[in-house]
C-alpha cells in the first residue's frame, strides 16, 4: 500500500491550492513561504474564515501563526513585532498540522 506521503503526492495533483501549499511548506523554511502556505490553504478552504471554521487546529493558533508570519514578512527583525509572537518552529508546527489535516481530506 502507498505511504501517507505517496498518497498525498498523488492526490494533490487535483488540488492546485494544496499542491502550492505543499510546495511552499517544503521549500526554504522562511517566514515568507510559511505565510504563502497559509494563503494557499485559505484558498483551498474557501477563504480565511472558512479555513478557521474547519477547526483543523485551534483558530486562535492559526491566526497567531499567520499574524506572526505576516509581521516577519514586513517588519525588520530589529524593529520588533507585536507582543507574544510565535517562534518560527511554533508557527511551522501549527501550519504542518493544518497541512496534514487538509491533505488527509483527499480521497485515496
Amino acid at each position: 500500500a502507498p505511504s501517507r506521503a505517496q498518497h498525498w503526492a498523488r492526490s494533490v495533483r487535483s488540488e492546485p491550492a494544496l499542491q502550492d501549499a505543499l510546495a511552499y511548506f517544503s521549500s526554504r523554511e522562511s517566514w515568507f513561504d510559511l505565510y504563502k502556505c497559509i494563503e494557499c490553504l485559505e484558498t483551498w478552504a474557501g477563504g480565511e474564515h472558512a479555513l478557521s471554521a474547519l477547526k483543523l487546529v485551534p483558530p486562535s493558533e492559526l491566526k497567531l501563526a499567520k499574524r506572526t508570519a505576516n509581521s516577519h514578512r514586513h517588519i525588520a527583525p530589529s524593529a520588533g513585532a507585536f507582543p507574544n509572537p510565535m517562534t518560527f518552529e511554533q508557527a511551522r508546527s501549527v501550519v504542518m498540522q493544518v497541512m496534514h489535516a487538509a491533505l488527509d481530506t483527499l480521497s485515496p
